[in-house]
């Protein structure tokens, strides 16, 4: 019994000796981001992610109520979508912990994980469009919508006010129909509607025919084929 105590104990000490270390880690990570972030137009479509660490060193335990100041210092300028820092942590006049040439990534390989807006897509007010979600140039999304990470909304897609769209949903994509020729053709979604993840909605197959979906309706994981009408108020789960 002992021994499993001890090693009950012991386990926990690594656990929280790992936790402190990691999120020193991550809180300069963090202050790092926002520094390469600083120098980006909008700031707020683009993200920050490790790429490498080297040489950090923790040189005093930070316990529970100590108040950690980050300090991040650029090496260098942002190339390719890197940028190199170093990092230091105090409490106090301490230097608890060190990292030195911390690459963030930054103007290039965020450009990945912008949100791809085309700027002639029509954008409602208030409406939230998440990194990753990709909107094409014949796009009619109204106001107080909110658009998840990896959606896509092609060409042709009309969505009314306060839907939803969830992540890896598909929206006007051209007709899964071999006698589709390229029509332009839409796709409508009424207001108030939730497309869940990974739906896929095609829009019409011959030139200006619609797949209308109307307002408060509830789509689960599902294909829908072109030129359907579905009414208000309707609940569509996929079968199991």
């Amino acid at each position: 019994m002992l021994v499993f105590l001890m090693h009950v104990f012991w386990d926990i000490f690594l656990i929280i000796r790992f936790f402190q270390v990691f999120l020193q880690i991550e809180a300069l990570a963090q202050t790092g981001g926002i520094l390469a972030l600083h120098q980006q137009e909008e700031p707020g479509n683009w993200d920050t992610y490790f790429v490498k660490i080297d040489g950090a060193k923790f040189k005093q335990k930070v316990l529970p109520g100590d108040t950690l100041i980050l300090k991040m210092e650029l090496l260098s300028t942002i190339r390719r979508g890197k940028v190199k820092m170093n990092g230091t942590a105090y409490v106090g006049n301490k230097l608890v912990c060190e990292v030195s040439s911390l690459p963030k990534s930054s103007k290039g390989l965020l450009k990945v994980i912008k949100s791809n807006i085309h700027p002639e897509a029509r954008i409602g007010a208030n409406t939230v469009i998440e990194p990753f979600a990709t909107i094409g140039a014949d796009v009619v999304i109204g106001n107080n919508c909110w658009i998840g990470p990896y959606v896509t909304i092609m060409d042709g897609s009309r969505v009314g006010n306060s839907c939803k769209i969830f992540p890896g949903a598909v929206v006007g994509a051209i007709p899964q129909d071999l006698k589709f020729g390229g029509e332009a053709s839409t796709l409508e979604i009424g207001d108030n509607t939730i497309v869940r993840e990974y739906c896929t909605l095609n829009r019409g197959t011959k030139a200006l025919m619609t797949t209308r979906i109307g307002s408060i309706a509830f789509l689960w994981p599902m294909f829908m084929s072109h030129m359907i009408v579905l009414l208000e108020i309707m609940l569509f789960l996929p079968i199991m």
